[in-house]
């Protein structure tokens, strides 16, 4: 067997198939040597409905895996799907002072610590948190650091996105993968994973728009910053286009996307659309693409010998996501994927919402939208009640004046 440390396993619980990426990490370099894929059973439109009949599925696309790769794995990262996925800013504030009150040097510890205070917050009783991702740190007030580690200071500070989703979900997605034998080493947000491998580093930067057409359900991601912004889930997939055997059924799903999508002006980010997943590789569908939505389209197919199909995006996406991720951020997941410290009474927490659950789409004019991050579901009653705030900005022609507009109204 192989040392597990050097070992990054992806897990892809689809509609229609669960796959298993097996890759092993030398020298900066990710190569896979094994891959499972087994017809699915147990779930519908992207959730688990029956769990021993999901554990039975997962074990036999790990078998397959580990029988290509020649080894046994233990531990998984899996990817969380975008249903009623929740967006928010959390901030954590701690004291780094040594007990005379100087400053001292921080270490790692301190980042646990500072990263377990801006996950203290108030959730309702229905949702977990999925992921957490650094923005900045702060030290005695000196912002933008990226690393404090090493550095001087009495106290420190970090803004983070945290990604929540329904517990229910999260719980019987981890209660799956036990029961299979295995370990959940990392939960990862699907399509922000398959958005790293898809998307190059400008169109991450200046925003870009993916769209996973998978088996069981649709959908579509803004990426700004690096960031995932909004999502966004038609619960059609392509299993229900092909039981139709109509790309009319695929062009009602793209124009719901695209109404969505102009709610919030996210195509005035330059770098277009990208399309991925197992229906991307159905003939016409970028024309069609191209067609509704008005803006460039691409299709992203991985290259990855024996797995040139798009439906295993998602799940190379999710070793590749994990494999690239910088030491701050190994550290400030692990926070919150159970390495535990002494919170001292030192830490301060405290947290921002972003986001409005009940957010109106139907109330945004064709101005940007300010203040708002949000994720939506296709059923509109779920998106009611309140009318988001919006401020007026003045159109300016070409793409990146309209691009920098956006960007600064929207996402900041």
């Amino acid at each position: 067997m192989m040392d597990n440390s050097e070992i990054y396993v992806g897990l892809d619980i689809g509609t229609t198939s669960i796959k298993v990426i097996i890759a092993e990490h030398v020298k900066g370099q990710a190569n896979i040597i094994g891959y499972g894929n087994t017809k699915s059973a147990g779930l519908n439109r992207g959730v688990i409905v029956d769990i021993d009949q999901v554990v039975a599925t997962i074990r036999d696309a790990v078998n397959q895996a580990e029988k290509k790769a020649n080894l046994d794995i233990s531990e998984v990262t899996v990817g969380i799907p975008a249903n009623l996925l929740q967006i928010e800013k959390c901030h954590g504030m701690v004291s780094v002072r040594d007990e005379n009150g100087n400053s001292q040097e921080i270490t790692k510890n301190d980042v646990y610590k500072v990263t377990q205070a801006a996950l203290v917050q108030n959730l309702p009783p229905e949702r977990d948190v999925i992921d957490i991702i650094q923005d900045e740190f702060i030290v005695d007030g000196f912002d933008g650091i990226k690393d404090p580690r090493g550095m001087m200071g009495v106290r420190m500070e970090m803004h983070a996105v945290m990604y929540t989703g329904p517990k229910t979900i999260l719980h019987n997605i981890k209660k799956c993968i036990q029961k299979a034998g295995l370990k959940v080493k990392a939960t990862v947000v699907a399509p922000l994973a398959t958005a790293r491998l898809a998307m190059s580093d400008a169109e991450q930067d200046f925003g870009s728009i993916l769209i996973d057409m998978g088996g069981g359900q649709t959908t579509a991601a803004v990426i700004h910053d690096h960031k995932l912004k909004y999502t966004y889930v038609d619960q059609e997939g392509g299993d229900y286009v092909t039981r139709d055997i109509s790309v009319a059924r695929m062009r009602q799903v793209f124009e719901k996307i695209n109404r969505s999508l102009n709610d919030v002006n996210a195509f005035q980010l330059p770098g277009g659309i990208i399309l991925t997943g197992g229906m991307a590789a159905l003939p016409g569908i970028r024309e069609l693409a191209e067609e509704i939505f008005g803006v460039s389209v691409k299709i992203y197919i991985p290259q990855e010998m024996n797995l040139r199909f798009p439906s295993f995006s998602q799940v190379i996406g999710l070793v590749n996501y994990v494999t690239k991720m910088s030491d701050i951020e190994r550290l400030v997941k692990g926070s919150l994927e159970g390495n535990t410290i002494d919170i001292t009474a030192d830490t301060i927490p405290y947290a921002d919402s972003m986001i409005s659950n009940n957010f109106d789409t139907t109330a945004v004019s064709n101005d940007y939208v300010d203040d708002y991050v949000e994720t939506a579901d296709v059923e509109p009653q779920d998106l009611q009640e309140t009318q988001p705030k919006h401020k007026q900005n003045k159109k300016k022609n070409g793409i990146l004046s309209k691009a920098k507009n956006f960007m600064e109204s929207f996402f900041d």
